[in-house]
């Protein structure tokens, strides 16, 4: 697409890499910046853009859960007092409300910490559901198991106000703040994502070289590298098979058709780390920004 079809930070992008022109080289673009003393950091031009694009894409309108949190607290509250009185009326269930006690707020920290894990992650969900689900069923059951041991009724309320506020943060934390149509673009990414780390476990996986760039932006970079070891050796370098004979070979070449053959996205990560070196130190002795941290100067 021409220049002038793009704007925002995906101009300032593309204006960045192509600093003279439609063509450009690392060569070029390292004595660009150093002539400059300053550092070209692509991450920091587009991270807050594409964060307020995924947020615009995935958020509700509305937090569903607005000012549930207030159970939670309340319910910890009527905790500690209940406990406390119970220590004082009821010295002789020390042991018992110390386990239960503690045995809740490990519920409570660990149960609500799985639970943001499953909602922020859409892989293996089954999985993590299970996991998220495994705190709050044993807190029941231990809830079940101090009913029959005849415990005190400020100590038994005192535990049901602990457990019931576990529970309740488990899916509080746990439920989702995006839309559904957010929901389904996770799940797609991810689905995709998985497509494409499946594929390089093959040595003719069903995948384009143009498709290179996407790989990495999965952060499937290593898996290339690795399939390029495994099996890119059967393939010349710039070079692929005839169309008749494909089928009896790997038709992808790790991007070797458009960056530069097995090992690609190795070959990548020096490119840019010999730039931001470049580039870092110029900037330095120039008194301006420095390539480290926030992404990594280019």
């Amino acid at each position: 697409q021409p220049r002038q079809n793009f704007s925002g930070y995906e101009r300032k992008l593309i204006d960045g890499f192509f600093i003279d022109g439609d063509t450009t080289d690392t060569r070029r673009i390292r004595k660009y910046y150093r002539k400059k003393s300053t550092s070209f950091q692509p991450a920091m031009i587009i991270t807050k853009p594409l964060e307020k694009r995924v947020e615009k894409l995935t958020k509700a309108l509305r937090n569903p859960l607005e000012y549930r949190w207030l159970f939670i607290v309340v319910g910890l509250f009527s905790t500690f007092f209940l406990l406390l009185a119970n220590f004082f009326i009821h010295q002789n269930e020390l042991f018992a409300t110390l386990v239960g006690g503690i045995a809740g707020l490990i519920g409570f920290i660990v149960g609500s910490a799985n639970a943001v894990i499953y909602r922020s992650r859409s892989d293996f969900c089954l999985r993590r559901s299970l996991v998220m689900h495994l705190f709050p069923i044993l807190l029941i059951s231990l809830f079940g198991l101090y009913f029959f041991l005849g415990i005190s009724t400020l100590l038994y309320l005192g535990l049901c106000c602990l457990y019931a506020s576990a529970i309740y943060a488990v899916f509080y934390f746990g439920k989702t703040r995006d839309s559904t149509d957010g929901v389904a673009l996770s799940r797609n990414l991810t689905a995709a994502r998985n497509f494409f780390r499946a594929e390089l476990k093959k040595q003719s996986p069903a995948i384009r070289d143009e498709w290179f760039p996407y790989l990495l932006a999965f952060g499937l970079g290593p898996y290339v590298d690795v399939w390029s070891r495994q099996f890119g050796g059967s393939i010349s370098s710039g070079h692929r098979a005839p169309a008749a004979t494909q089928s009896s070979g790997p038709s992808f070449s790790g991007g070797g058709g458009m960056f530069g053959g097995g090992g690609s996205s190795g070959a990548w990560a020096s490119a840019a780390s010999s730039l931001s070196s470049s580039s870092s130190s110029s900037s330095s002795s120039g008194g301006g920004s420095s390539g480290g941290g926030g992404g990594g100067g280019w």
